[in-house]
């Protein structure tokens, strides 16, 4: 939820700096968050280069490309007006991300089926989804809040 206000908050800073480093920040947290069990893992046991282990060193490795290429736009200063509408940084983005969700349900799935037996749930799937359900509920309340207190354009005419 401190992604999401951080994520829309970035919008009023004057600052373009100010608003890419929150808007970074806002996607490294959770991605920083999400991945804390699988580093505590890999620091305590290794994954002895198994399938699952070259597959999560794949998705942090597109995880850290995404986050250069969209915080530095290497591409746009390297040839400027040469990536406005394909292969921009805001592009690159979204495709390293997808490749690294790709790689980190790969990896999950090797995970599963190499160490079966080993987790036992915890939750059950209504207890889950109350959690989804909540979650989301609480992200579109904030959502909500940030764009009622949008600024209005006084130049914008209805017809």
């Amino acid at each position: 939820m401190a992604c999401i206000v951080m994520a829309c908050s970035s919008r009023s800073f004057a600052g373009l700096w100010s608003q890419k480093c929150l808007r970074i920040l806002s996607f490294v947290l959770p991605y920083m968050w999400d991945n804390l069990p699988l580093v505590y893992r890999v620091s305590s046991e290794g994954l002895r280069s198994s399938t699952a282990g070259s597959l999560y060193l794949g998705q942090f490795l597109a995880m850290m490309l995404a986050t250069f290429f969209y915080g530095t736009h290497i591409p746009e200063r390297l040839a400027p007006g040469k990536f406005d509408c394909l292969g921009n940084s805001h592009n690159l983005l979204h495709l390293l991300g997808t490749l690294a969700t790709e790689l980190q349900r790969r990896a999950g799935f090797a995970d599963m089926t190499a160490r079966q037996g080993v987790y036992v749930p915890r939750l059950s799937g209504v207890t889950s989804l109350v959690a989804i359900i909540s979650i989301a509920l609480t992200n579109t309340a904030i959502m909500a809040a940030f764009i009622v207190h949008l600024p209005q354009d006084k130049t914008t005419r209805s017809h």
